[in-house]
């Protein structure tokens, strides 16, 4: 309880009740700053070694769901019933399957509380109605796609207008 399961710290996000979460390579720590102890979470329970338990970014939204970009898929964790929603990534091919291990993307929550991750491959959108991310992808020949499919950046302006940059321009 004293002691993180894991190796290498990836990120660390205070929560809106004061609890430290420390993503670490191995699993999901919570540090509870009153008594110290910490607990230990892992979205893979079947494989502590799976990528899946690789925790590479964390953000808690206005609903005080956490949610986690790991070396494999994207996560919806809620801390009240201690229970991790998977929602895998497209795998098919070895881009897609590695670009969240090799660059985590930026979670950003906007005005609306719709999710947005930035990757390596592609803008995922995550559809509260539906329960499912939408991806938005470079489609070649058309100017309304994105410029390139490695995000670098997002960002919400005082509209509500999402921009993100790309590694193909804006």
């Amino acid at each position: 309880g004293s002691g993180l399961a894991g190796i290498v710290v990836t990120d660390i996000c205070e929560d809106s009740g004061g609890k430290i979460w420390i993503g670490t390579i191995g699993a999901l720590n919570c540090l509870a700053q009153k008594t110290g102890i910490i607990h230990h979470f892992s979205p893979d329970t079947s494989d502590l070694l799976s990528i899946d338990n690789r925790i590479l970014k964390i953000h808690e939204d206005n609903n005080c769901i956490l949610w986690l970009i790991t070396g494999g898929n994207i996560f919806a964790f809620n801390k009240i019933t201690e229970s991790f929603i998977k929602y895998p990534v497209d795998s098919t091919s070895y881009r897609t399957a590695i670009f969240l291990m090799r660059r985590p993307g930026q979670i950003l929550e906007d005005s609306q509380g719709r999710i947005w991750i930035a990757s390596h491959d592609g803008l995922y959108f995550y559809n509260r109605q539906e329960d499912k991310f939408k991806v938005f992808r470079n489609i070649p020949g058309n100017k309304s796609s994105l410029s390139a499919n490695t995000l670098t950046f997002l960002s919400e302006d005082g509209c509500g207008t999402i921009w993100c940059s790309t590694l193909g321009g804006g």
